[in-house]
């Protein structure tokens, strides 16, 4: 019998909230219009149905990468989780053109600072979808995704989007 005081001595592990980089509808990742999104091939996150042309960053980090067709940021976040920002689906193919990255990689960023502007009229025309995702890539060892509110919610940018259930650590 253990009358339960390995719980005594156990903390739970900080897992901040995941800010949405997008303004727009939130939704689960599972109805990503994209196959890499949808089956989180890529990690667990969320996406949005954009209303504006900008993304913010959802942490504190450092910007570790900046796709040459500026569809796509990664940022490795103080909370050690490494956030994958991507705009639209297929967008890779628009070739950069209509969007503005704000950020070049190594730079420190701060929760809520522009990191990528677009054109969203644009990236409605030529892409199958504008859809936004927030992919982690390191989301398996944080334990279950949910959804702060539920999907088809209105959400502003750099509005608390997603939290993890705790994983127990041992102390």
């Amino acid at each position: 019998m253990s009358f339960g005081l390995k719980n005594l001595f156990t903390k739970k592990k900080e897992i901040p909230a995941i800010l949405s980089p997008y303004g727009g509808t939130l939704m689960a990742l599972e109805e990503t219009p994209d196959e890499a999104f949808s089956q989180k091939m890529l990690g667990e996150g969320f996406s949005v149905d954009p209303d504006r042309g900008e993304a913010v960053s959802p942490c504190d980090g450092t910007v570790s990468c900046v796709f040459d067709t500026g569809h796509a940021i990664g940022i490795t976040g103080e909370d050690g989780n490494e956030y994958l920002l991507h705009v639209g689906i297929d967008t890779v193919n628009m070739g950069g053109e209509g969007f503005e990255p704000l950020v070049k990689e190594e730079e420190k960023v701060k929760a809520g600072q522009p990191v990528l502007r677009f054109d969203l009229d644009l990236v409605k025309a030529k892409a199958p979808s504008p859809v936004c995702v927030l992919a982690i890539g390191n989301s398996t060892e944080n334990g279950v995704l949910t959804l702060a509110e539920k999907s088809g919610s209105h959400i502003l940018p750099g509005a608390k989007a997603a939290c993890y259930d705790r994983k127990d650590e041992e102390a």
